[in-house]
């Protein structure tokens, strides 16, 4: 048995020493996740093409089908201006030019 000194998890001691498998008391200790099948379809309204495995995902995290892959064809929500704005700022220096007295 257990000795007073020594300090056991009571929840390991009943998994170790029960009739039921360890599996099966490990299984239900832990919360269920609700099940999400992944979409494998074009996100194109009234386009139901099947996506392949070279289909990408687009800036606005969507898969389109090569016909509406392009952010024009498939109206795009992302701004792409915003985001080259601040890779420009990010990468260029400000330039500031010395003023010259006039003669």
């Amino acid at each position: 048995m257990l000795e007073n000194n020594t300090k056991v998890n009571m929840q390991t001691y009943d998994v170790l020493f029960s009739n039921k498998p360890i599996y099966s008391t490990v299984m239900e200790s832990m919360p269920e996740k609700p099940v999400v099948k992944e979409n494998n379809r074009c996100h194109y309204n009234g386009c139901k093409k099947k996506l392949l495995l070279s289909d990408v995902s687009c800036k606005c995290k969507e898969r389109y089908c090569l016909a509406h892959r392009l952010p024009e064809t498939h109206a795009c929500t992302y701004d792409f201006k915003a985001e080259g704005k601040t890779q420009l700022t990010d990468v260029l220096q400000k330039v500031n030019g010395y003023k010259l007295e006039r003669l």
